[in-house]
């Protein structure tokens, strides 16, 4: 429960532009479910969006990791190799 409601604010405040915040709530997120391969592309966005995009790349590829089979939404990316 405490990961969804995590997930749930990271979320809110990515709609809200609140990029940093945002890729915290996200980032404790993954303390719960590191291998929850949407939360890791969340992260990514937050990252990107700061210009952080070295953790960007490394958010991506996580997600990538741990779903590759579903992994369309982040091929627009400028910091991901895909």
């Amino acid at each position: 429960m405490c990961r969804d409601v995590l997930v749930l604010t990271g979320r809110k405040l990515l709609k809200e532009k609140l990029y940093a915040l945002a890729g915290d709530a996200l980032h404790m997120a993954l303390i719960y479910d590191e291998e929850n391969s949407v939360t890791w592309a969340d992260v990514g966005f937050s990252q990107f969006a700061i210009g952080k995009l070295e953790i960007e790349k490394m958010c991506f590829d996580n997600a990538k990791k741990y779903d590759p089979d579903n992994f369309l939404w982040c091929r627009n990316c400028v910091g991901s190799d895909l």
